[in-house]
């Protein structure tokens, strides 16, 4: 059985390739670093390491075994997120679009699904003149860079 931790982080990064926050480097490198400390390889994180495309990658990472509720995923997931705009430059915009769909989905906890539907109605409120793009893309990073891992 995999452990929580590693199922968590294969669904945050599945996650962050989807929205184009890494490349499929970072996922061959933390596959291969999972490698070198395992007893035994599964045939996924084998496969993993062997990843050439995104899709390769993703399809990899969703094939790790086991059911893991969003709780345990998703604030590792938005560390992440916070991380990568923090340090580069990111569509903000992009980044709530995605996760207020995961929302919608009900792949999230509920207890940022709210949050994330304002974010999405203050993006879509620039367009009509209420807000502008900076303000908006500051309470997104607030939101990401609260309640971390």
């Amino acid at each position: 059985m995999i452990e929580n931790n590693i199922k968590s982080q294969a669904c945050a990064l599945k996650h962050m390739l989807c929205m184009g926050l890494i490349e499929v480097e970072h996922v061959v490198t933390w596959a291969d670093n999972l490698i070198a400390d395992a007893d035994i390889l599964p045939d996924w994180l084998t496969e993993l390491a062997l990843c050439k495309t995104i899709n390769q990658a993703i399809t990899g990472l969703g094939q790790t075994p086991g059911e893991l509720p969003a709780e345990l995923w998703w604030p590792l997931l938005k560390q992440l997120i916070a991380t990568e705009l923090n340090s580069k430059d990111v569509n903000l915009q992009a980044v709530v679009t995605y996760c207020y769909n995961l929302a919608l989905s009900g792949e999230i906890p509920a207890y940022d699904c709210e949050a994330l539907y304002q974010l999405e109605l203050e993006y879509d409120s620039i367009f009509t003149g209420y807000g502008t793009q900076a303000e908006v893309d500051v309470q997104a990073l607030q939101f990401f860079n609260k309640h971390k891992v």
